[in-house]
């Protein structure tokens, strides 16, 4: 069954880097591979391995206007299919579920298929978070288009991760809400990705995702 391995690459790899290691692996339609690069490398990696692989790993709600910095969703179009919205990192700087809604609706609105991240903190009630950032997030959007990424914010580069039981539990819970595509994250590697795969649609790979021979391993699963 295809799957879906998406790489967030973070602040991490030039242009040069990132066509070195797009250069060592072979991306196949066994699965459905998606580069999150820096917007620096995002250009580069679009003309490797092509629009529909390539996304990037922000956006913002409005299509043009003096927003120093910003990158709209028209802007990332040029070069890439998809959009990451609400990683944990972006919320625990300043995006309320309320601005991810609004980045949610202005990227699909420019044409880009979205990967929604959701996911409690330690001491937070799981479903009860869920329930929240989904309907916020989600509001007014087309779930044609949107794969929900589960990251359990206490599991992201910790090295800690869920047990593949307690990632079902949540795959089924998101899926009771809405009829999406449901992927995993927060600390996945080689060794323990095929374990992951089992329980939900696919993988969003952060650090792991940096080592061409690591990821290769995971996307050849």
């Amino acid at each position: 069954m295809n799957k879906i391995i998406a790489a967030n690459w973070k602040m991490n790899k030039s242009s040069k880097e990132a066509e070195d290691f797009l250069r060592r692996i072979e991306i196949s339609d066994k699965n459905t591979v998606i580069i999150f690069p820096s917007f620096t490398a995002l250009p580069a990696v679009s003309s490797i391995i092509g629009r529909h692989h390539s996304g990037a790993q922000n956006v913002f709600y409005e299509e043009k206007g003096a927003y120093t910095g910003e990158i709209s969703p028209v802007m990332v179009k040029e070069f890439a299919d998809y959009a990451l919205v609400g990683h944990s990192e972006r919320r625990a700087l300043w995006e309320t579920d309320e601005i991810i809604g609004k980045k949610v609706r202005a990227a699909q609105n420019a044409g880009l298929k979205v990967l929604l991240c959701v996911g409690e903190a330690g001491g937070q009630d799981r479903n009860r978070t869920l329930e929240t950032q989904l309907r916020k997030g989600l509001m007014g959007a087309n779930e044609k288009n949107i794969v929900i990424a589960y990251e359990p914010v206490w599991a992201i580069g910790t090295g800690l991760t869920a047990k593949a039981a307690e990632i079902a539990e949540a795959v089924s819970f998101i899926k009771a809400l809405h009829k999406c595509s449901v992927i995993y994250g927060g600390s996945v590697t080689a060794s323990n990705a095929k374990e992951m795969l089992s329980v939900c649609d696919g993988l969003l790979v952060g650090g792991a995702s940096l080592d061409a021979e690591g990821f290769r391993k995971i996307i050849e699963l």
